[in-house]
């Protein structure tokens, strides 16, 4: 189930939960505005290329609508298989500049192959149609098929079993400049939902530029947010909608909005978040969301009567948000046992020295060679035994083929839609306890808010008073959800939704929105 269909369908079950009129359940489902607009740039080589600019704002019945802006990487591909062979999260992942075609490799070591879920038969390979997920970021994904264009056999490992082999396919998919509206649709949606469980005054909003930046240079990249700002500036503002980093953009990225904006409009601060600091930036917004992860956890563990001290947790994802987490956590006695990444998998079950690991990345090291820590199968890390697994990476990592196979008794979900609702289901029977993302990791947008804030008010904050006022607004949260689990009867994701939506419609009926 892709992202729009699993939002749509976690707000029809709240909608139901609370009784909501049809018309006006349609009604919240409708984005305010879509914004499509071509974005022609001189590129360093002295030629033109045109890229799309697109913003979708999804609602704004409480306060201006909020959400990244971000610049489409390469795309990632997902190949699944129950074999022993490359890549992340039992499969491979590949990333490819072509346009024509995109290729991975995968190792046939028995007389069938799993591709995403699907059996196929050795002899059928030839007219092989794969089935994989497109990865846009790490917000979001939807499933495709397509045939292949070619397999050839590319070499052989005499390790391992008779008749094993490395083989390339090779085949069609789109290009990577075009945009995917229901993934769009389903973050700004998701956004809406977001801040209204965080109680900040905002709507939800999703946007971006199709292009792949690694392709660019610097310079092609500020022309671009340049141009892309001048077509929507007259669409976004401190008070109507206001952008921050996403995918393959960054600080750089908000300080070349904020300067076109302010030609236009004067100088306005508030207008991006996550900014450098010099321009505004909040202090404490680089670790907000890993932070944010482990408030969310500390509320959740003391309602089982349980704390962070001790446990052992399982990270899946180590960039901005899983390194964050992973220090915090250490620094509060929670034991890491296990992170993995793009680049491999490692575990010591004494827990690894994470200030130590902080050093070997920042130095421009991969996890597989860290040496305080063994290498582990990328596949075992989701179902390693541990008692709190925080995947930070990818959505639609958990599925009905691993569920069944989780041993830990929390999962944070601190990447967007890890969990498909099959996945939920499962591990629900289980008696797994799962903080779900809209709430787990609400602690950027916080401080993004907080950064608002203090634009507007011309006055900054210490990151101690950050921190504070983050932990406040993640207790109060997480008290909300579990009150509306109650009032409900439901499991904490639905709380989340049911509390969201809720302040949506109360917000919407009060302004009159049939009027």
């Amino acid at each position: 189930m892709n992202a729009l269909a699993a939002t749509s369908r976690n707000f029809r079950q709240a909608s139901r939960l609370l009784g909501l009129d049809s018309k006006l359940e349609k009604s919240l489902l409708i984005p305010f505005r879509e914004i499509k607009v071509e974005c022609t740039i001189p590129r360093d080589d002295g030629t033109l290329a045109s890229y799309v600019g697109f913003r979708v704002q999804h609602d704004n019945a409480r306060g201006p609508m909020k959400g990244g802006i971000r610049y489409h990487p390469e795309f990632v591909i997902q190949i699944s298989t129950n074999m022993e062979g490359l890549g992340y999260n039992q499969g491979t992942w590949v990333t490819s500049s072509s346009k024509e075609a995109r290729s991975f490799e995968f190792h046939i070591c028995s007389t069938s192959i799993i591709v995403n879920r699907i059996d196929l038969s050795l002899p059928a390979i030839p007219n092989l149609v794969v089935w994989g997920m497109l990865n846009w970021s790490v917000q979001g994904s939807r499933w495709f098929s397509h045939p292949i264009q070619s397999l050839v056999k590319t070499g052989s490992n005499q390790a391992e079993p008779s008749g094993s082999a490395w083989f390339q396919a090779v085949w069609p998919v789109p290009e990577p400049n075009q945009v995917d509206p229901d993934e769009v649709n389903a973050l700004a949606q998701l956004m809406t939902w977001k801040t209204a469980v965080a109680d900040i005054p905002y709507g939800g909003a999703k946007g971006g530029i199709g292009c792949s930046p690694g392709e660019l240079s610097n310079s092609e990249l500020e022309r671009l947010t340049r141009v892309f700002t001048q077509k929507i500036h007259d669409l976004i503002g401190t008070h109507t909608d206001v952008p921050a980093p996403d995918m393959g953009t960054n600080s750089q990225t908000m300080a070349w909005i904020l300067d076109e904006y302010s030609k236009f409009h004067g100088h306005s601060p508030a207008i991006v978040t996550g900014k450098p600091i010099d321009l505004g930036g909040s202090l404490g917004r680089d670790a907000a969301t890993g932070r944010g992860i482990v408030f969310g956890t500390e509320a959740l563990l003391a309602e089982h009567g349980k704390s962070i001290s001790g446990l052992r947790f399982v990270i899946q994802g180590f960039g901005n948000v899983g390194s964050w987490a992973a220090q915090i956590l250490h620094e509060k006695g929670g034991k890491i046992i296990a992170i993995g990444d793009v680049t491999g998998a490692i575990e010591n079950p004494d827990g690894i020295d994470i200030p130590a690991l902080m050093t070997h990345k920042n130095g421009g090291g991969v996890l597989k060679d860290f040496k305080g820590a063994t290498v582990m199968d990328m596949k075992e890390l989701l179902v390693h035994e541990c008692d709190v697994l925080i995947p930070c990476a990818l959505g639609g990592v958990l599925h009905r083929e691993n569920a069944a196979d989780v041993k830990a008794k929390y999962i944070i979900e601190a990447a967007n839609h890890p969990t498909d609702p099959e996945a939920d289901e499962i591990l629900s029977e289980k008696g797994v306890v799962i903080l779900p993302d809209i709430y787990a990791n609400a602690g950027g947008v916080i401080v993004s808010y907080f950064e608002w804030v203090q634009n507007i008010q011309g006055f900054m904050w210490s990151e101690d008073k950050v921190n504070m006022e983050l932990q406040r607004y993640m207790t109060g949260a997480f008290k909300n959800i579990k009150s509306m689990c109650k009032t409900h009867d439901c499991n904490l994701r639905m709380g989340a939704f049911t509390l969201g939506v809720n302040r949506v419609a109360r917000a919407t009926l009060l302004r009159g929105w049939e009027a």
